[in-house]
């Protein structure tokens, strides 16, 4: 990859048994000069509208976040392709609010989340972000919908969030 100068970021898509190996892949893109974004991976949830799953991974993070974060910094993607084609802004609103709040817990930085309907239902993402029908993801006011200076980070050195 270091052939191709463009690549500056990887993406890590990590397995629910994998968080140990994904701290020696952390560390090597790390090493290597890449940024990092972590994708929590589930084969079986893929496309799945259950809320229970989104939660999982999300408390996946908040058990797993430390131990990853010590191997270097990465920007969290809470969970690969959540939510079909028939999800609604209002459900995805929701179900990400509770996810996002859970791993507020052990990482204020930034959260990448995936657009339902295997990232092509971009009007239900843009409906659920703006609160066009429900309650936005994040509030405004909240640390889940203000951008952060910098990637998660465990411990000194946390990214802080500004307007």
């Amino acid at each position: 990859m270091k052939r191709c100068k463009k690549i500056k970021t990887v993406r890590l898509e990590i397995e629910l048994d994998k968080a140990g190996q994904a701290k020696e892949w952390i560390a090597q893109a790390q090493s290597r000069g890449y940024a990092v974004i972590a994708t929590y991976h589930k084969v079986s949830a893929l496309g799945s509208d259950e809320t229970s799953e989104l939660l999982a991974a999300a408390d996946w993070w908040r058990v797993h976040y430390a131990g990853l974060a010590a191997s270097g910094p990465f920007t969290i993607n809470l969970m690969n392709e959540w939510g079909s084609h028939k999800l609604s802004a209002a459900a995805y609103s929701n179900a990400y609010n509770d996810a996002i709040s859970v791993v507020r817990k052990v990482c204020s930085g930034p959260i990448i989340i995936d657009v339902p309907g295997w990232g092509q239902e971009t009007a239900v993402a843009a409906d659920a972000v703006k609160g066009r029908k429900g309650a936005p993801i994040g509030p405004a006011s909240s640390p889940t919908r203000r951008a952060a200076a910098g990637r998660c980070s465990a411990g000194p050195g946390t990214a802080t969030a500004k307007a």
